[in-house]
């Protein structure tokens, strides 16, 4: 099962990269905390996740083919 991650802003500047496909993650909450080991700057960020182009919280399971966007936080109008 593959996950594409997709990196925005001054967490792609945090992290140095915009994009990554990742493996065996059934859940966000732990691709969370695997992407926090990797890249210790993105805990110090805000930012908002969508999943498949939808905002979520942290409790959804992650299905093969799913895109999650890490994106900075933003104000509507």
């Amino acid at each position: 099962m593959k996950v594409h991650i997709k990196l925005f802003a001054a967490t792609a500047e945090a992290t140095g990269i915009e994009e990554l496909t990742l493996e065996d993650f059934t859940d966000m909450a732990v691709l969370q905390d695997y992407l926090f080991r990797q890249y210790p700057a993105l805990k110090d960020l805000s930012f908002i996740i969508a999943h498949n182009q939808e905002v979520k919280q942290l409790d959804f399971a992650l299905e093969d083919g799913d895109e999650i966007a890490i994106l900075p936080p933003f104000a509507g109008g």
